[in-house]
């Protein structure tokens, strides 16, 4: 195998591994694209309501779906995105094992995804319907500081999700009993949404939870006008792309009633007070508020001066709540539910962990793979020039003395062709060292020409020495390529004016006296062709 084959062999090599490496980038490029296009659109349709519609009779329908799109390959903020709709029609279907499992699966995905808009509607969700209404406000509290952290980090620019956090972080210091900033926070709250225009039920949800603070802190009056505008202008705050029933009654229905009852409480119009408690407690049951409305029920009983009837019906409706909060255990529950999310989570990070640790393994033995592949190239391509003789192109001095030593291990038939440029040192003197280059590269080429994979093989002995290996299986007999040889470089033409000739002595390791290296046996052999005269061929194969 020619040197300028191996050369070709490790550049068509290393240009394969180019060509796998880039196509697979282009290739996961191009997919990728066409997932990030194809989640754009399925987002539109679900925002728009094509897709999945949230009515009662295709909640079953649009839960297949969004699972179905769930089992495909996604970016991890598009799957967190759609386990979190798929988490609202558990909700909606009253599968509370699957609710929390979805979230959970939409907590790790979004956050690993930095989908931050839909992480701060999950999170706001998690504080309205489950934290703050089951008394569980530690909770409340750090997903609220998860939502400031993506506040300063991120930036909030929608409107609706700026009031919301407004008006969570007010409804938490109501909670907290931490009345005056609770009705900063609804102040802000407002603004933004007086701001920014019409932004749907947010402006109700926002004033009826200020009633109820401004009750708190002992404004009945001007609590009662703002209720009053609130239920008079009721269907000015109709907003078809946000007008689901379970969001009207968590954030409208309950705190409104329980604006309600304490003001019907305070000014004693028990008809109405009793109307509100009903509407309160069914709306609480519907939705496990119960602790909501047993907090309003209790302050009724302590705060207000009422008749010994009334009295009797609210004591009655508290004892009822607390049985059915002692059965629930509501607090427990959600704290059961938050540890269903986490596990949720937990279990997606060790199967993300070992799916991570399985590619990297395979991406390890891959470039590793590579890495020996192109060491080994590299290696061979440096041991192959450590024995090459740079100035000819042919094996060195270096490689031949390996070469004998391997064919007398394994007891190697072969003769030896030492060769010898007659009169060297007068070209050198007479043209020139590069003159002298040129004549050594030619002889190279010569020689090289010669060369057969199995029978010749040509090195430079050194200075002006040449020495050929013949193997068995050659059909010219070595004094007859000697012969060849030399021919051939007495018909070489050159630059300058001279008749190049050569001196070859040959050797065969059949003939070789014992105690003498076949080496030594042709370089003899050379030596007497120069002293007879050069230019000639001399051997001691067949006697001559």
């Amino acid at each position: 195998m020619s040197q300028a084959f191996r050369r070709r062999i490790i550049k068509i090599s290393i240009a394969v591994l180019l060509f796998v490496f880039v196509a697979f980038h282009i290739f996961y490029i191009l997919a990728a694209r066409q997932r990030k296009n194809e989640e754009i659109k399925i987002t539109k349709d679900i925002n728009s309501l094509e897709l999945v519609k949230y009515k009662e009779d295709t909640l079953y329908s649009d839960l297949q779906t969004l699972l179905a799109i769930s089992e495909k390959k996604h970016s991890d903020a598009f799957k967190g995105f759609i386990y979190e709709r798929i988490s609202f029609i558990y909700k909606c279907l009253s599968d509370d094992l699957n609710y929390y499992t979805s979230l959970g699966k939409a907590v790790y995905y979004l956050e690993k995804g930095k989908n931050f808009q839909t992480m701060l509607n999950l999170y706001a969700d998690l504080i309205d319907y489950q934290y703050l209404p089951n008394g569980n406000y530690d909770l409340a509290e750090q997903i609220l500081l998860k939502i400031e952290d993506i506040e300063q980090s991120e930036g909030i620019q929608e409107p609706r999700m700026q009031t919301t956090i407004y008006r969570i972080k007010g409804d938490l210091a109501y909670y907290e009993k931490n009345y005056e900033h609770a009705a900063q926070m609804y102040e802000t709250s407002e603004q933004i949404i007086k701001d920014k225009g019409h932004l749907g039920f947010f402006l109700p949800i926002v004033i009826i939870h200020k009633a109820r603070n401004l009750i708190e802190l002992g404004r009945y009056d001007e609590a009662e006008s703002v209720l009053e505008v609130i239920i008079q202008n009721e269907g000015q705050f109709n907003n078809t792309d946000y007008s689901f029933e379970d969001v009207v009654s968590k954030l409208m229905a309950i705190p409104l009633y329980q604006a309600e009852c304490c003001l019907y409480a305070h000014n004693q119009n028990y008809d109405k007070l009793k109307f509100c408690i009903e509407e309160l407690i069914d709306h609480a049951y519907k939705h496990s508020f119960e602790r909501m409305a047993l907090t309003t029920l209790q302050k009724v009983a302590a705060e207000y001066d009422l008749s010994p009837e009334m009295s009797g019906v609210v004591q009655k409706k508290i004892e009822s709540l607390y049985s059915v909060i002692y059965i629930k255990d509501s607090k427990t529950y959600t704290e059961l539910c938050n540890s269903q999310i986490n596990s949720t989570v937990l279990s997606l990070q060790e199967d993300e962990f070992m799916r991570l640790e399985k590619q990297s393994n395979i991406v390890l033995i891959f470039s590793l793979t590579a890495l020996c592949i192109v060491l080994a190239l590299l290696y061979v391509q440096i041991k192959r020039r450590s024995y090459m003789d740079e100035l000819t192109g042919i094996y060195n001095r270096r490689y031949l003395t390996k070469k004998l030593a391997l064919n007398e291990k394994r007891h190697i038939p072969y003769s030896v062709l030492m060769l010898d440029i007659d009169d060297f040192k007068v070209i050198n003197d007479t043209y020139g060292h590069d003159a002298g280059d040129i004549v050594l590269q030619t002889i190279g080429e010569i020689l090289n020409y010669r060369c057969r994979e199995k029978t010749i093989e040509a090195f430079r002995y050194g200075g002006e020495e040449f020495a050929l290996l013949i193997y068995a299986g050659e059909l010219l007999s070595p004094l007859a390529i000697a012969e060849n040889i030399r021919h051939e470089i007495v018909a070489q033409k050159w630059q300058f004016d001279e008749t190049i000739t050569v001196s070859i002595g040959v050797a065969d390791k059949t003939n070789t006296e014992k105690d003498m290296s076949i080496i030594k046996q042709a370089d003899i052999f050379l030596y007497y062709a120069k002293k007879h005269g050069k230019n000639q061929v001399c051997s001691g194969i067949n006697g001559e």
